[in-house]
């Protein structure tokens, strides 16, 4: 009788485990729909603005940022050449 009682429990908590989570992932589910995607673009529109987030996005496209003294120095060994384009006022 005492293993009846037990397999029953095991099964009452497993259902009530399901129908809980259930629950929590509709309601995660609404309110994702209704306030998840307008924070999602505000902390992706912050995160490019910070330090962090400017380094990854010139790491991805290949830019490297350079110190005043690199700068100097590859305009002294004549790696780089300095260019100064004035556009014309109309």
């Amino acid at each position: 009788m005492e293993t009846i009682r037990t397999i029953f429990y095991v099964i009452g908590m497993i259902a009530a485990t399901i129908f809980i989570l259930g629950l929590f992932i509709q309601t995660s589910k609404e309110l994702w729909e209704e306030v998840g995607k307008d924070a999602l673009v505000e902390i992706k529109e912050w995160f490019k603005h910070t330090k962090v987030g400017m380094w990854y996005s010139n790491k991805k496209n290949g830019v490297t940022i350079l110190s005043e003294r690199k700068y100097n120095k590859l305009l002294k060994s004549g790696e780089m050449k300095n260019i100064v384009i004035e556009a014309e006022a109309e």
